[in-house]
């Protein structure tokens, strides 16, 4: 396209692979989808600021999730037809948002993100808190369901430098195990099988002071740690984070 561009998010039938992201046209960062079979799709209009970041096949369309001028927004694009959709803006309480994540279950289309600092998720549109109570800030990343139970999985805390690793179910958080007392951390993606969750993510050790700080992606099993690398260096050396995992 001529200019910088960033992939997101990517999903395949296995035929076909359709990845979203953005691309700047000289004057804004402009959301777009690139489908396998195709030219590109610019998803947001000139003029206009917006990012996709997720997208799913439901059936013959394409679920794709975002942000337009910093609200949350859906498209829907046919891959057949190739129609698309107008931007559908999530209900919010805030004046912005974030969309991470997208995913039909059931009959239902399920976006999961953030309303100005509050973790939610929409359902067909509308908002609904990740917890039941309390005035957490943070974001949810991801989504499975085991048995008849939903589990939302992301970050959060009570305030932006003291989130941690978490799950949602029923309303009710609870924290991820993170080795120590000064850990925070993110779960970004997550896995469901035999029964077990496990959320990809990262933990964050500032156990000497904040300076010395560095990110340790990890994977959890059932709320128990499993860190992926291992610190050699001095601050900043060997960050890293996951965000994706499938177990077979």
């Amino acid at each position: 396209m001529g200019h910088a561009s960033v992939a997101y998010d990517m999903y395949t039938d296995g035929t076909s692979k359709y990845v979203v992201g953005s691309y700047y046209d000289g004057s804004n960062t402009i959301a777009v989808l690139w489908p396998t079979s195709s030219s590109n799709v610019p998803l947001g209009a000139a003029h206009h600021t917006s990012i996709a970041t997720a997208v799913y096949l439901n059936g013959d369309n394409l679920l794709i999730v975002g942000t337009n001028d910093s609200v949350p927004v859906l498209w829907s694009y046919n891959i057949n037809t190739t129609a698309l959709t107008e931007p559908t803006p999530m209900s919010l309480i805030g004046v912005s948002g974030y969309a991470s994540y997208v995913l039909a279950y059931g009959s239902n289309v399920y976006v999961l993100g953030q309303d100005a600092t509050t973790p939610v998720y929409w359902i067909d549109s509308t908002e609904h808190n990740a917890a039941s109570s309390g005035s957490d800030i943070g974001t949810i990343y991801g989504m499975v369901t085991i048995g008849s139970s939903v589990y939302f999985v992301g970050g959060a805390g009570p305030n932006i430098d003291s989130l941690m690793p978490v799950y949602w179910k029923s309303g009710v958080k609870t924290i991820l195990d993170t080795g120590g007392a000064l850990v925070y951390g993110i779960g970004y993606g997550a896995y469901s099988i035999d029964g077990s969750l496990y959320v990809a993510g990262y933990r964050t050790d500032t156990t000497n002071n904040m300076w010395d700080s560095y990110e340790q992606a990890a994977y959890w099993k059932d709320g128990a740690i499993v860190p992926l690398t291992i610190r050699t260096g001095s601050v900043f050396d060997d960050e890293s984070r996951a965000y994706s995992i499938f177990v077979k």
